[in-house]
């Protein structure tokens, strides 16, 4: 009788540890088919394939996924990465270099401008990285500006991986997830903490435009110089790796020495006349702008002293600083983006050799 006992207390034991395990199964398969329905209402995107939320961030890649794009054909593919100074939405920027060089070298060439507005050489690096897929012949890379942003918070806000702006962290929590499409609850557990903390404590965060008024002078230490080399720096050793040429190019900008917000707002500067300009306050006090600038640029001609396989090209000093150039401190106008392009196509001349002329 006793080992009969024993036989179903065993046996009961084992049927628990089954009835726990299936309810376990039961949740996670909850969990993860909930994970899908949120990527699915809230992102837009195939709850088959979670991997794509990095779309809703940097939604100029899905313009890629159906492209071929390589570099061993007789036509030039040439990739922009840039912020807002090279995005078309501020010129025709792809138009015109596409057309300078189809006149000046007859190549025949095709732009695919992945530049995004506020964006910083880590974006850049976010997705050069993702276009793994494709060989480009050239990698025109402009940054020198956007960063200046991020310094604008004291030292223990600061991040070298600037999740200290809201939406890096958001795309962080998305990389540290890379079997997001095995499994989705896990990232979106970790998604929902960062949302709660970013609601909670805002006071973490800087703002992605116009900074604090009351952080404004943090931003006297260039505290980006460390992330903007390493950002760099990654994008050219990647573009070694994938056999492309990559160019590098200061950054031009120009604060008059008359400047002061009030006149910009009424139009009393040289500036070239645009309805979407921005004061140098977008960025920061405007002396700590200019001093973010420099070091980043420095930095710039460091690489390209380490990197001898690098184009460079000296925008700060071809640009004329001029607002015949300039529609706000960083911004070109119609005549300034010909001549931004122009100093492109003059040093693509002992570099042609090395790609495709049809």
């Amino acid at each position: 009788m006793r080992k009969i006992v024993i036989k179903l207390s065993k046996l009961t034991k084992k049927n628990n540890l089954v009835r726990h395990c299936l309810i376990l199964i039961c949740a996670l398969c909850i969990l993860e088919l909930s994970a899908r329905i949120f990527i699915f209402v809230q992102y837009g995107m195939s709850a088959l394939l979670p991997k794509n939320i990095i779309y809703a961030y940097y939604p100029k890649l899905n313009n890629f996924s159906k492209l071929t794009i390589r570099n061993d054909d007789e036509k030039l593919d040439v990739l922009i990465l840039g912020g807002s100074t090279v995005h078309p939405y501020f010129s025709k920027i792809n138009d015109i270099l596409k057309n300078q060089l189809a006149r000046k070298f007859q190549i025949h060439t095709r732009i695919y401008n992945a530049s995004g507005l506020a964006h910083s050489t880590l974006d850049s690096l976010n997705k050069y990285r993702l276009l793994d897929n494709y060989r480009f012949d050239l990698v025109i890379i402009y940054h020198g500006i956007n960063e200046v942003r991020t310094n604008n918070a004291p030292d223990h806000i600061f991040r070298n991986d600037y999740t200290h702006y809201a939406f890096n962290e958001k795309v962080r929590t998305l990389q540290s997830h890379p079997r997001i499409n095995i499994l989705s609850f896990p990232w979106a557990l970790h998604d929902f903490v960062v949302n709660l903390k970013q609601a909670f404590l805002p006071q973490r965060y800087i703002p992605f435009h116009r900074p604090d008024e009351n952080w404004l002078e943090f931003g006297k230490d260039i505290k980006s110089v460390v992330p903007f080399r390493s950002n760099l720096e990654s994008m050219i050793q990647l573009a070694n790796q994938r056999g492309e040429q990559v160019m590098l190019m200061s950054y031009a900008y120009y604060i008059p020495a008359n400047y002061t917000q009030e006149a910009f707002t009424a139009g009393q500067l040289d500036y070239s006349p645009r309805d979407e300009a921005f004061p140098v306050e977008w960025w920061g006090n405007p002396e700590h702008v200019r001093t973010g600038i420099d070091a980043h640029n420095d930095v710039i001609q460091q690489l390209v002293d380490q990197y001898a396989d690098v184009i460079y090209v000296h925008q700060k000093s071809l640009l004329l600083s001029s607002g015949e150039y300039f529609f706000d401190v960083c911004h070109l106008s119609q005549e300034g983006i010909y001549q931004f392009i122009q100093n492109i196509t003059d040093h693509l001349n002992p570099s042609l050799k090395n790609m495709k002329i049809k």
